[in-house]
């Protein structure tokens, strides 16, 4: 697994690729900023495991384009 800031120990504490592992659900989830001086919303993906819920930021800069090049 290629999770950036997260050492292959860490990952695999989650036992995420484990077969008997199921996920649930999985989604977008938006979280409003903390800040006064800044109303924005974060976009979130949410996936729901049987043994875990995880959050994960959307990393910009690997999007790919509109043509999906």
């Amino acid at each position: 697994a290629d999770v950036q800031g997260y050492s292959d120990k860490q990952i695999k504490s989650l036992d995420l690729l484990n077969p008997s592992r199921e996920l649930i659900h999985e989604g977008k989830l938006y979280r409003h900023s903390d800040t006064t001086l800044n109303t924005t919303w974060s976009e979130l993906n949410a996936f729901l495991f049987d043994n875990y819920f995880v959050l994960c930021k959307t990393d910009k800069s690997s999007k790919t384009s509109s043509s999906g090049l």
